[in-house]
C-alpha cells in the first residue's frame, strides 16, 4: 500500500514539475511574439501576446512594460501622408 502511495505521489510531482517547466516556455515564446510583433509594428499582436502571462509568472513584468509600450504606440495618430 505504502509502495503504490509512493509511485503515485512520484508521478504527481513530475508532472507538475513538468507543467511548470512548460509554461515557463510559453511565457518565454509570449514574451519573444510581443517584442517581435511591436518591432514588426503589429501593437495588437504584441498586446494579446503579453496578455497572456498571468501575474504569477516571473516575467510579468516585462509583459506589462509590452503592453504600456503598444498600446502608448497604437494611440499615437500617424502623420505618414
Amino acid at each position: 500500500m505504502h509502495i503504490r502511495l509512493i509511485l503515485l505521489l512520484s508521478v504527481c510531482t513530475f508532472i507538475s514539475c513538468t507543467s511548470a517547466e512548460k509554461k515557463a516556455e510559453l511565457d518565454r515564446q509570449n514574451i519573444f511574439f510581443a517584442e517581435f510583433y511591436y518591432e514588426q509594428g503589429f501593437p495588437e499582436r504584441s498586446i494579446a501576446h503579453a496578455r497572456k502571462i498571468k501575474p504569477d509568472s516571473p516575467n510579468y513584468a516585462a509583459a506589462r512594460d509590452w503592453i504600456e509600450r503598444a498600446s502608448y504606440d497604437d494611440d499615437e495618430p500617424d502623420y505618414s501622408e
